[in-house]
């Protein structure tokens, strides 16, 4: 039995002797000679410059994986391989082809000249599919905003030799899609004919090969709602709000059903003006006869800027240069009027650090 268990400690101590470093040595290893495959256009140098190993001290499983990541984040390759046979590291790349030429076809809505300056990708760029999809975005933003929703735009490669490519974009430009019909919901104080000569965007008509507003595009929209609105307002319905706008393709897509759901609330008109001043050296008698308001007239906005520019020019005029004009507005729901008092107050000073003369 004692000479069973002392046989059992020396076998577990050899194990421990010999296994143990072999573990060791399979995380850390030395790299004596580096070899790059693959390659055309960039040198084996500069890759082996772009993994940042350290080729004169012990590596790790960590570092190998990290100049790995290093070269894949310069871009410039399509896959990326790391063989080691012992202190030999051999590097497979497959790098990203380069553009020898770009043309496109089927496009006749604009020149080639216009759609290039969209594009990124140049003649001797590489192409990766991060930057010809982008490329592709701006080419379909460009036909959708002139309302060619229907377009579709297909890259092609046409490989060369040299890791080489010509780059097509092949085209179809499809139909404009016209508004068809713009409708409002929830307006009570004027009709939809009314509204809609209120908007940039018009329904496709008997002119609509002519006339390029029966085109749907999103920053006429945003108009359209800036419009509506500055309508409303300055006809006194101080609480209107556009609810939503709903732009509806048709099945064919090639015509838009816009419509408004808006909430017009009440017509407010003019109360009791007044102006006020929290400045003793200012008499606001000299200032009253600039304000044009009147009592009963109907609610604008318009016309309250207008009086508060005024006031601004006279202050100005008459040397109180840090004077503001704060106009302070209160509603009387009961019945439906809003009283506006102009209060002069004193304004923040502005300091000039520094002045400079160029030309001298």
């Amino acid at each position: 039995m004692t000479k069973l268990l002392s046989y059992s400690l020396l076998s577990l101590a050899c194990f421990l002797f010999f296994v143990q470093p072999t573990k060791i040595n399979a995380d850390t290893f030395r790299i004596n000679s580096t070899t790059v495959e693959g390659n055309y256009r960039i040198s084996d140098d500069a890759i082996v410059n772009y993994s940042r190993l350290n080729l004169s001290s012990v590596l790790s499983l960590e570092e190998l994986n990290k100049a790995y990541t290093n070269i894949l984040e310069t871009g410039l390759f399509k896959e990326i391989k790391f063989s080691r046979n012992g202190s030999a590291l051999t590097i497979f790349v497959e790098e990203y082809p380069t553009i020898n030429e770009i043309s496109f076809e089927g496009n006749r809505r604009f020149t080639d000249d216009r759609l290039t300056s969209y594009l990124t990708l140049k003649p001797r760029y590489v192409v990766t599919s991060k930057s010809l999809e982008k490329d592709l975005d701006s080419i379909a933003s460009l036909y959708k905003n002139s309302g060619r929703l229907s377009a579709r735009i297909q890259p092609k490669l046409i490989k060369l030799s040299e890791n080489r490519v010509n780059l097509i974009f092949e085209i179809y430009e499809g139909d404009i899609a016209e508004i068809e019909r713009i409708n409002f919901v929830g307006n009570r104080s004027f009709s939809d004919r009314r509204l809609r000569r209120v908007l940039g965007s018009k329904q496709a008509g008997i002119l609509r090969r002519v006339i390029t507003r029966d085109t749907l595009v999103s920053d006429r929209i945003t108009l359209d709602k800036r419009l509506l609105s500055e309508f409303y307002l300055e006809r006194g319905f101080a609480d209107f709000k556009i609810n939503d706008v709903n732009a509806e393709l048709s099945e064919e897509k090639d015509g838009f059903f816009i419509s408004y759901n808006i909430k017009e609330g009440p017509k407010f008109s003019f109360g009791k003006i007044e102006i006020s001043s929290e400045l003793n050296e200012i008499d606001v008698d000299n200032f009253r006869k600039l304000i044009k308001i009147k009592p009963g007239e109907v609610y604008s906005p318009k016309s309250i800027q207008e009086v508060v520019s005024r006031l601004d020019d006279a202050l100005q005029n008459r040397g109180h240069n840090f004077v503001r004009v704060n106009p302070k507005i209160n509603r009387n729901i009961e019945d439906l009027s809003t009283d506006i008092t102009f209060v002069l107050e004193k304004g923040d000073r502005a300091f000039i650090e520094r002045i400079d003369i160029t030309g001298n």
